[in-house]
């Protein structure tokens, strides 16, 4: 075998050896960043190795083997795999260089043109080989192997694809040169381009010997496309590794990634993602550790619990990403006034506590709660918007108050409810909330015990005319302790139990109607609906059709609901008491116990009837200030056409002086006393 014959098949077999460590480094550092640079340099390194190693089989099994069908089969996938240059030379130019937009079009221009060209020319090269590789030559008996076995491309589309190939470089190298500017390349675009420049001026060897033929035949061993994509392949393996020995080994740069994201895991763990402040859990363990220690230090340590009061009606108001804008105002203010005796916490969306430890006394923490409280105070400016915050603060001071977390965070939570009854909303826990914490779990218990024993019953109150005629019945749930309805109803909303105390109370009121009706007792009768219920959506037409269920009508039932701050957030309030209002349902508004405006909530919802607070009764008879109040107020009912009821009537004296201000139905008086069931029916 001649010298060129050698040097035709090992040197593509050669190169490609050397392109496979480049190919390796580039996947390798791809998989790592995903960049775009190093996409574009693995597509690029990676179809010139297919061309070497598809040239060199297709050498190898003509010389060694004789296999004529395999050699031409390596042969069109060598040509082929060129084809593809047409396509990613527009490709990396977009997707590494700055374009401007004239050349941005001008680059898509030539992507498409190398799509039809590409898929025009496979098409030959795949079912057409004979007319552009000339295969009939090599099944000829009269065939001797010459230099170049296995390509026998002599058809006009092999020198048109030189063409194209040498028009694509230099259509590269002139977008990059003409669109580089004062663009900085970094290592990657530089081997592009010096390579894309290297191979171009490789190529015109090959398209001057396919051109020429013989006539520069010597000229074209020299500068060969192999060659040139060798050159390539080697050039950016060097860059390669001295950008990686610049940044780290792939090993150590591996590394270091991995470290940095178990840092962002374990900050991601310990911060809440809004504020960037220690969440919950990073409190939790602070609160462990410092039980777990046994010297405290010499100082004063407390907790500071801050609840934003109203985040709830400002997430309902102004969405959450306003929300989240206003609590990182909160965040911030809290943040800057930190001391290096204090470490803030962000618990919950709207609560933050602040650990302080090792103060010089009481007192400094007891200054410090002041200072959370008149930075809450000031307004919060968003844009053009103002807003405010309505702010509880609860403190603690360990480990008196709390002799591990789950007591700390009991008693916090307690101190917290309460807050809001202290004058300037701030308060220090002490034993009787531990008292009333303990009267409250206790009694969450006994209600829990008496809903699964039915140990709840009802007490009837008649509805009575001036005239002493019964106009309906009021349920009130009876229970044997010694806790006010309300009272009782507040606990079972803050324990979550008031879902299941309604079942149950809904499912006795049914029965003990169908019992009066049996027994002929006549008139509605009014059973309590808490106002925490009206507010989902879709209430009102369950209870329209469990009502139509039990063959009751709007002349049988109907609701009392007691005023309270749910009458604030309003959501689906208004709609469900409209809908059973609408259906024929009365209602009544109990505001006996209420702290809230009850005229405001007139004006929201249909309702016209009226029980006045037991608060304005009492004494009547003596205080001539209660009796001008009362007297304009119900003349104002009077004409906005509200019926009101007097409910707590103490004296016959009161009762006569109601009765000539125009108050037509009365509720419990010194004759009128709530009835158990077994007493309505015998009376």
């Amino acid at each position: 075998m001649n010298d060129l014959t050698n040097t035709d098949i090992f040197l593509p077999l050669i190169y490609a050896c050397f392109t496979l460590p480049s190919l390796y480094i580039l996947f390798r550092y791809y998989l790592l960043d995903r960049r775009k640079e190093f996409h574009s340099l693995l597509l690029m390194v990676l179809v010139f190795n297919f061309f070497l190693i598809a040239e060199g089989s297709s050498r190898i099994f003509m010389n060694f083997y004789g296999n004529l069908l395999l050699a031409t089969q390596f042969s069109r996938l060598q040509e082929a795999s060129l084809l593809f240059l047409y396509i990613l030379v527009p490709y990396v130019i977009g997707s590494n260089f700055p374009l401007m937009d004239r050349w941005k079009r001008i680059n898509r221009f030539f992507l498409l043109i190398g799509v039809v060209i590409s898929v025009y020319m496979l098409f030959f090269v795949l079912f057409k080989p004979e007319t552009f590789i000339d295969v009939k030559k090599f099944m000829s008996d009269s065939f001797i192997p010459g230099s170049k076995p296995g390509r026998g491309a002599t058809g006009y589309l092999f020198q048109l694809r030189d063409v194209f190939l040498v028009v694509y470089f230099i259509y590269g190298l002139t977008a990059v040169l003409v669109n580089k500017k004062d663009h900085h390349l970094d290592p990657v675009q530089s081997s592009i381009l010096i390579g894309v420049a290297i191979v171009f001026a490789m190529s015109i060897g090959d398209l001057i010997a396919d051109i020429s033929g013989n006539r520069v035949a010597h000229f074209s061993e020299i500068i060969r496309f192999e060659l040139g994509v060798t050159i390539f392949s080697l050039f950016v393996f060097s860059r390669s590794i001295i950008y990686f020995l610049r940044k780290g080994l792939l090993l150590e740069d591996t590394r270091r990634q991995l470290e940095e994201n178990q840092k962002l895991l374990e900050f991601q763990a310990i911060h809440r993602r809004e504020s960037g402040l220690l969440n919950r859990k990073a409190f939790h363990d602070a609160v462990r550790d410092y039980f777990s220690g046994e010297d405290h230090g010499t100082g004063r340590d407390g907790l500071l619990y801050v609840r934003i009061e109203n985040y709830r009606q400002l997430y309902e108001s102004f969405g959450s990403i306003r929300t989240r804008d206003i609590m990182r105002q909160v965040s911030f203010r809290l943040e800057n006034v930190q001391t290096e005796l204090s470490v803030l916490y962000h618990t919950e969306p709207g609560e933050f506590v602040v650990f302080v430890k090792k103060a010089d006394s009481e007192d400094y923490i007891r200054r410090y709660a002041g200072v959370l409280r008149s930075v809450l105070l000031q307004r919060i400016l968003i844009g053009e918007d103002s807003y405010y915050v309505r702010s509880l603060i609860g403190v603690m001071f360990l480990p008196e108050d709390g002799a591990s977390l789950d007591e700390v965070q009991r008693n916090s939570y307690n101190t917290l409810n309460n807050a809001s009854l202290s004058p300037d909303r701030i308060l220090y826990f002490d034993e009787n909330i531990r008292k009333e914490s303990l009267n409250r779990y206790s009694l969450i218990n006994n209600l829990q015990t008496a809903m699964r024993q039915n140990g709840f019953s009802f007490r009837y109150l008649p509805l009575l005319t001036h005239k002493g005629d019964r106009a309906g019945l009021i349920l009130r749930l009876h229970w044997d302790q010694p806790y006010d309805f309300l009272e009782l109803t507040a606990y079972a909303e803050k324990s979550g139990l008031i879902h299941d105390m309604q079942r149950m109370s809904t499912q006795m009121f049914y029965n003990d109607v169908r019992i009066l009706r049996n027994h002929g007792v006549e008139g509605r009768i009014y059973g309590v609906i808490n106002t925490s219920l009206l507010q989902s959506e879709g209430f009102a037409d369950k209870v329209i059709n469990t009502l139509e269920s039990g063959n009751f009508t709007v002349n049988d039932i109907g609701f009392v609901i007691y005023d309270n701050y749910h009458f604030n957030m309003k959501s689906f309030i208004v709609q469900n008491i409209a809908i059973l209002k609408d259906y024929g349902f009365d209602f009544i508004l109990d505001e006996s116990r209420s702290t809230n405006n009850s005229l405001d909530t007139l004006l929201t919802v249909p309702i016209d009837k009226i029980i006045l607070k037991r608060e304005i009764l009492k004494g009547l008879e003596r205080d001539e200030k209660k009796r001008i109040y009362i007297h304009n107020i119900l003349k104002m009912m009077n004409e906005l056409d509200y019926t009101t009821i007097a409910d707590g009537v103490e004296s016959a004296e009161t009762l006569s002086y109601l009765k000539k201000e125009g108050i037509s139905l009365f509720l419990e008086t010194p004759s009128n006393k709530p009835v158990s069931l077994e007493e309505l029916i015998q009376g």
